[in-house]
């Protein structure tokens, strides 16, 4: 009984420190693990690695406790229960790594559905757009008061090459600046209605063409006449 009791006991360090060699071989080795962007990611900062590295550590020792018959929900909240304590990155001391109950379960699930690899728990960014400098937003206006323009948008549309979005350059101008261009353009858009009632007036109707009688038409009292005169006015 002692001897099965002490090859059990054996078994279980030796488990423990396999264990320990390859989360050690993981983490000394972070070039190896494929932490490729997906479609439309641009980057992942070094501390997101860190912290998906941090993660994929932690699961595997939950996968390793659960080989050995333990509850999934115990491993979890004393490993909740030691990531509490707020802990700093190696690559970033200004930021810092906790992760709650709920955080763990979500990522171990994720973790596990795509494959139990690191990449799995990266956290994915997309590059902020360029700032809207003052020659851009120069040219802007320049566009709002060119001649034929009748809206903001229309300005917007008409620039070659743009940095930022319409509303990045709305929010950057002045309230009392886009009052006057959007007096300005109402202006000018009531002026083009005046100018296309003017012409509907001015221009000359176009003929009314009616359409000619057939031969051997019969008019609306039985009679049946040739011209197209005779077939119009019905005599």
């Amino acid at each position: 009984m002692k001897g099965a009791k002490l090859n059990q006991t054996l078994c279980r360090l030796r488990h423990r420190s396999s264990e320990r060699l390859n989360i050690a071989t993981e983490s000394a080795r972070p070039h190896a693990i494929n932490f490729a962007p997906s479609h439309g990611v641009s980057f992942s900062p070094q501390w997101a690695i860190e912290r998906a590295l941090r993660l994929h550590r932690m699961f595997c020792r939950i996968d390793a406790a659960l080989a050995r018959g333990e509850k999934f929900l115990m491993v979890v909240r004393r490993r909740a229960t030691h990531c509490r304590k707020p802990r700093r990155f190696r690559c970033a001391p200004d930021r810092q790594f906790r992760a709650s109950f709920a955080t763990i379960i979500r990522n171990y699930y994720t973790w596990r559905r795509c494959g139990r690899c690191p990449a799995a728990l990266t956290l994915r960014f997309v590059p902020r757009k360029e700032r809207i400098t003052r020659e851009s937003l120069r040219v802007f206006l320049d566009s709002c008061m060119a001649t034929g323009i009748t809206s903001m948008a229309a300005a917007f549309r008409s620039l070659p090459a743009t940095a930022g979005s319409y509303c990045a350059y709305i929010r950057r101008i002045p309230e009392n600046v886009k009052r006057t261009l959007r007096r300005l353009h109402r202006e000018r858009r009531a002026v083009q209605r005046l100018a296309r009632k003017a012409r509907n007036l001015t221009e000359p109707r176009k003929p009314f063409n009616l359409p000619q009688a057939v031969s051997g038409h019969v008019d609306a009292a039985g009679n049946g006449c040739d011209a197209p005169s005779e077939a119009l006015t019905g005599y």
